[in-house]
């Protein structure tokens, strides 16, 4: 069988770390080199599919592991060949994984989704639509007049976009060390047409979990968007 790996974390975490089971209800185990682990199940990949329950379990081994310190999580099936190829991994990449533990001490993610709707911004051009019925003795004006106006309109979105966004990352400034933003505004329109999800993830020392929930909920009716905060996690997005 070959071997799906979680997290890497420090080794001496590994002995606060209880036994259980991971995907396909097989034992965890751990791969120690130096001061480094790496968290590790024996795995089948012609039996697993990428659903709900197995992300879950999944999600469940890191964040037992994150309890007893930081963590270097891995995307799910993350997959080597054997114990070997584990410990031969660890040595390539051991330094790397050394310095970015010590980078992620003491520090948490968490998740903001701001909820836009796209209808408000509909009206930006309201006007100039009324003024673009087709001209059946100019129809190309008409078609540049409405290409104008979409153009117009998509600019709308992203300006209201990327204001909401550095509002919220301005509100937490000197809170948080690193964010991101998940993806641009115009490629997470939702299959409803009717809303826009940007997400955007901030990396905080876990001391600050709570004034970092308490600023969003004081800023949330000023954003003009629903806010959803997610969290804390292990730093998936920052390693």
């Amino acid at each position: 069988m070959k071997r799906l790996l979680y997290c890497v974390l420090w080794s001496g975490a590994v002995k606060d770390l209880p036994q259980n089971k991971g995907v396909q209800d097989q034992q965890i185990k751990f791969v120690e080199h130096g001061k480094i682990a790496a968290v590790i199940s024996d795995f089948d990949p012609s039996e697993i599919s990428l659903d709900i329950q197995n992300l879950l379990i999944y999600h469940n081994v890191v964040d037992l592991c994150f309890r007893c310190g930081p963590v270097i999580p891995f995307r799910f099936k993350t997959i080597l060949a054997s114990e070997s190829e584990v410990m031969r991994h660890l040595d390539q990449r051991g330094t790397d994984y050394e310095s970015t533990l010590f980078r992620l001490d003491n520090k948490i993610e968490m998740g903001i989704r701001l909820i836009l709707d796209k209808r408000q911004t509909e009206q930006i051009d309201l006007k100039e639509n009324e003024n673009n019925e087709v001209d059946s003795d100019n129809p190309g004006k008409s078609y540049l007049a409405k290409r104008r106006t979409l153009y117009t309109y998509q600019n709308g979105l992203d300006s209201r976009c990327q204001e909401i966004i550095d509002a919220s990352r301005k509100a937490v400034e000197g809170l948080y060390i690193e964010h991101k933003v998940e993806s641009s505004p115009k490629a997470i329109q939702n299959s409803s047409g009717n809303e826009i999800l940007v997400s955007i993830h901030f990396l905080i020392h876990k001391s600050s979990v709570e004034r970092f929930r308490e600023i969003f909920d004081e800023i949330r009716p000023t954003l003009g968007a629903r806010v959803l905060i997610s969290g804390p996690w292990a730093p998936y997005n920052f390693v």
